[in-house]
């Protein structure tokens, strides 16, 4: 697994604590960011996944993490 996605009602801090459980559990994150065409059909969801095509992005680290306000899309 190497993506978040997350509705527009879920929290920063939500999102933060899915982080934190994947790095713990040895995941490489690579994409964390709001769902782009569902957001209004799951507010409330936050979704784990693997993509390829983002295989080559950065791996989001603890620091960084804690440093990202994440917010949702409008």
């Amino acid at each position: 697994m190497n993506t978040i996605l997350y509705g527009k009602s879920v929290t920063s801090d939500q999102v933060k604590a899915v982080a934190y459980i994947m790095i713990r559990s040895g995941a490489k994150i690579r994409l964390i960011a709001p769902f782009s065409t569902q957001a209004n059909e799951r507010p409330l969801e936050i979704q784990v996944a693997t993509f390829s095509k983002f295989s080559n992005q950065p791996i989001w680290t603890v620091e960084k993490i804690k440093a990202t306000n994440f917010l949702p899309v409008q």
